[in-house]
C-alpha cells in the first residue's frame, strides 16, 4: 500500500505497517531571540513514522541510529529558527518542516510523520 499523505502529515498506513524511530535523547534547542532580553529554550523528544513496506524502509533502517547526529543537525536548524512563540504557536509546521527536511536527507518517503512526546519551552 502506497503512502498517502494528509494534510497534517499523517499517512493512511496499516499499523501493522509501521515502525517507530524515538531519537533515544530528548534535545535542548536554544531558540531564536525574540528581543526580550532572555534566552529560550525549546525541550523536545522527537520520534518518526516509518512505513516499513516502502523501499526505503530496508536501506535505511537496519541501523538508523547511525543518522541520527545527521537528523538531530536538521531538528536543530529547524526549531532554533524561532522564536519561543513562534515555536509555541507553529508546532506542526515544525514537524512537516522536519518531515521534508529527514525526507530530502534520506532522499525517500518511508519516514512519513513526525511526532513530538515532549515539547516545551523555558
Amino acid at each position: 500500500m502506497e503512502a498517502q499523505a494528509g494534510p497534517t502529515g499523517l499517512a493512511n498506513i496499516p499499523m501493522t505497517n509501521i515502525k517507530v524511530y524515538t531519537l533515544p535523547d530528548s534535545m535542548t534547542i536554544p531558540l531564536k531571540d525574540d528581543g526580550d532580553g532572555k534566552a529560550h529554550y525549546c525541550l523536545l523528544e522527537a520520534s518518526f513514522s516509518i512505513n516499513t513496506e516502502s523501499p526505503g524502509y530496508v536501506t535505511y533502517t537496519e541501523d538508523l541510529s547511525a543518522y541520527e547526529s545527521l537528523i538531530r543537525d536538521k531538528i536543530f536548524n529547524i526549531v532554533s529558527a524561532y522564536t519561543m512563540d513562534e515555536a509555541r504557536t507553529n508546532q506542526e509546521l515544525i514537524k512537516q518542516q522536519i518531515l521534508e527536511a529527514v525526507q530530502s536527507m534520506f532522499d525517500s518517503d518511508f519516514i512519513f510523520n513526525v511526532s513530538f512526546g515532549e515539547y516545551m519551552f523555558q
